[in-house]
């Protein structure tokens, strides 16, 4: 996966200039939280920050551990890092299900960043949602930031359970605002997640892109590539600041119990997770 936008912060360590020194920390910093989680799911819960895995996320007991540094500082434009990096181990290790990242330590204008296929995610409010182990940190909207993307239609939930509950059939034109008028290239990636756990096979395909679904009919720019060749549901080659494309189902098909969907899209130098949305396919005749 491609590294976190970062800077890093170098201190000095008087004690290599006294020749004595500590035990150095470990890989990602201090040790705060740890928890075996197994299929059934479970928590992993450190100071203001927990980790909700929920049942399905994990084929097999694993330990989770929570490490937090304060030499890498992984904040992105407009949106400033609070606190400490947090890095998740085992790391790099991928969820089924996505799990539920909080920070709760009562900031203004709070947002989560995280690194997800390859790209710098924001996550507005206290919470994000993750399908890998790897690092994050509470971060501060500033007071003029304006998200690079917006999401117009359809209109998305803000967590699995609640997205399936309105699932929408067979396909769906997705419709984004853009703060950006220059051309860029506009990654999508749209994850299919069996919350239900009732199709029993990948969703999105064994290769490195997330291939539930393609995208098709772009308005607003054209579509560059798609899952075959990057890790991303497609990514999109912007003429403007309105953008919409048609979603339809590629290995995420055949569905007649609903899927929950979870959106992020954005560039390679900010991205934002948008929520979720529920799918099927309506192969039952009372759809």
């Amino acid at each position: 996966m491609a590294p976190l936008a970062r800077s890093l912060r170098l201190a000095l360590a008087p004690c290599l200039l006294a020749g004595a020194c500590s035990e150095p920390l470990p890989e990602g910093g201090e040790s705060f939280a740890s928890a075996v989680v197994g299929p059934d799911g479970g928590q992993v819960v450190g100071d203001s920050v927990t980790l909700d895995i929920p049942p399905g996320a994990l084929s097999t007991e694993t330990t989770i551990e929570l490490r937090r540094s304060d030499e890498v500082d992984i904040g992105l434009p407009g949106y400033a890092q609070s606190g400490s990096t947090v890095s998740l181990f085992p790391q790099d290790l991928q969820l089924e299900l996505p799990a539920a990242l909080t920070f709760a330590d009562g900031r203004d204008r709070p947002a989560v960043i995280f690194e997800q296929d390859g790209l710098d995610v924001v996550a507005l409010g206290q919470t994000a949602y993750i399908n890998e182990l790897t690092r994050a940190a509470a971060a501060v909207a500033s007071a003029d930031a304006e998200p690079l993307v917006t999401f117009v239609a359809p209109v998305l939930a803000a967590t699995p359970d609640q997205a399936i509950a309105m699932p929408v059939h067979d396909t769906f034109r997705m419709e984004l605002s853009l703060a950006d008028p220059s051309s860029f290239n506009l990654d999508v990636v749209l994850s299919a997640y069996d919350v239900q756990r009732a199709h029993g096979r990948s969703l999105r395909g064994t290769g490195e892109g997330e291939c539930g679904f393609r995208l098709a009919q772009v308005t607003g720019g054209s579509l560059r590539s798609d899952c075959s060749d990057s890790p991303f549901t497609g990514t999109v080659r912007t003429s403007g600041t309105e953008v919409s494309f048609d979603v339809q189902p590629f290995q995420a098909d055949g569905l007649d119990v609903p899927v929950a969907v979870g959106v992020i899209i954005g560039s390679s130098e900010i991205a934002f997770q948008g929520g979720f949305l529920g799918f099927d396919t309506c192969t039952d005749t009372g759809c």
